[in-house]
């Protein structure tokens, strides 16, 4: 695409950038965006240490995350939540009320703040963008708040969703609801895996029960001996991770490597032969895509991201959600198969190019910046 003249100003809103998919996303489309002409700044609401790289124009909140700040805000309490909404509140308006911005593409945190910008810059095009799936969001992490959720993505002007499913759904409570898919986000200058080692590859946040990740130990047990899962990432469930990994004597087939960053996790990915996410539940996850840049074969449930990703498996094998034992299988015919490891690999680097950051960023410039 060509670099174009700046007509509008857009603002991204992100919590902060530490290590996650939604930091991660943001920062990849508002700087391809930005190096395309366009008027972009990403604002953080607090002032925390960044994992990612940021060119265009970034902001950040004043208030200064301590570690015993962010142990206070993480309890859970109704006082410290509040306390966190009021620091992310006052940090948006703040910009807001210092720049004049003709689009705002708010994220989680920034959700339920919607009446308060309309009420402020009526003027001001607001667009909610949807990182998980639409019955995470109403069934889950907002179930005490539905009401207020639903309200805000009513007087929003627009729903960025990451399928079809959530996308059906949101229709519900506002017309312009649309899907905008995640980019691909890893750069491997063209190097793909080879498919001969032994080794499986999972990337992932630690989060046990939002990540299947309890289900390797079942899977740990049925791979042949001289296969391993190597898992990159962390989280707050990784001390009781290693518990269940020691209880199940699974410490040489379960390898956890830590939270890795460019050619460390470009290597994970091309060292290994295939790659598996056992995710309950996802919003529209990168490391799959990353996976398959990587010309992997790759294994997951039936989620509405993996139908669609897969194209209802024409691309790789989906699972029904819980059903190890067909995740046993698919994945066991990959193993036990090297031609089978070869066509799922040229098909994961056929689908991969529908994720281009190019072709995810011109759906951005046609249904939200222009």
């Amino acid at each position: 695409m060509q670099r174009r003249k700046a007509t509008s100003k857009t603002l991204f809103a992100v919590g902060d950038l530490t290590l996650g998919g939604i930091q991660r996303v943001n920062t990849v489309v508002a700087n391809e965006l930005d190096s395309l002409g366009f008027d972009i700044t990403l604002l953080t609401a607090v002032d925390r240490p960044d994992k990612y790289e940021v060119t265009c124009t970034f902001k950040r909140g004043t208030k200064k995350y301590t570690k015993f700040t962010n142990f206070k805000l993480r309890l859970g309490s109704r006082l410290t939540k509040r306390r966190r909404g009021g620091i992310y509140k006052h940090a948006l308006l703040n910009e807001l009320h210092q720049t004049d911005y003709d689009t705002i593409v708010l994220n989680p945190d920034f959700y339920f703040f919607v009446p308060d910008i309309k009420k402020s810059f009526p003027k001001l095009k607001i667009y909610l963008w949807m990182h998980n799936n639409y019955d995470i969001y109403v069934n889950l992490y907002y179930k005490r708040y539905t009401a207020q959720l639903f309200k805000c993505a009513a007087l929003a002007d627009g729903i960025i969703c990451l399928e079809h499913y959530s996308q059906n759904k949101w229709l519900a409570h506002n017309p312009n609801s649309f899907v905008i898919y995640n980019p691909c986000t890893i750069e491997t200058k063209g190097q793909v895996s080879n498919l001969s080692n032994h080794t499986i590859s999972v990337t992932s946040r630690i989060s046990i029960m939002m990540k299947g990740l309890d289900y390797l130990l079942d899977i740990a047990r049925t791979i042949p001996e001289d296969w391993t899962i190597q898992i990159a990432g962390d989280g707050d469930d990784t001390l009781s991770l290693q518990k269940l990994i020691k209880n199940a004597n699974l410490e040489k087939k379960i390898i956890l490597r830590g939270a890795l960053y460019g050619n460390e996790l470009l290597q994970h990915y091309l060292n290994s032969s295939i790659f598996i996410s056992t995710s309950r539940w996802e919003g529209f996850a990168l490391a799959p895509l990353e996976a398959m840049k990587c010309g992997l074969p790759i294994c997951t449930f039936d989620l509405p991201c993996f139908e669609e990703l897969s194209q209802h498996g024409k691309y790789f094998p989906i699972a029904p959600l819980d059903d190890i034992s067909k995740f046993e299988t698919n994945l066991l015919e990959f193993i036990n198969d090297s031609h089978t490891r070869r066509e799922y690999s040229k098909l994961s680097l056929k689908r991969i190019d529908d994720f281009s950051v190019e072709t995810i960023c011109q759906q951005w410039i046609n249904k939200v910046i222009q």
